[in-house]
């Protein structure tokens, strides 16, 4: 250990060197993107989606046909 703090680790950093970093609270959702636009803003299933996406039902199917065919 030769007065490191917190030792060292297999990689060779120092556990007081790693920098972490939380989401604080409780319950609720965080999203992330690939590429900058992606997720639509302010709901859920947008009639077009960018980037030739499909948007997707709650059950986790996707709007593949036309809303006259889809029997949900």
């Amino acid at each position: 250990m030769d007065g490191e703090k917190g030792g060292a680790l297999g990689s060779g950093l120092v556990s007081s060197e790693w920098l972490l970093e939380y989401q604080s609270g409780f319950g609720n959702h965080f999203s992330s993107e690939a590429l900058p636009g992606a997720l639509p803003e302010g709901q859920n299933s947008p009639l077009v989606c960018p980037y030739g996406l499909y948007a997707e039902q709650i059950s986790g199917t996707s709007f593949t046909a036309p809303r006259k065919y889809n029997l949900r």
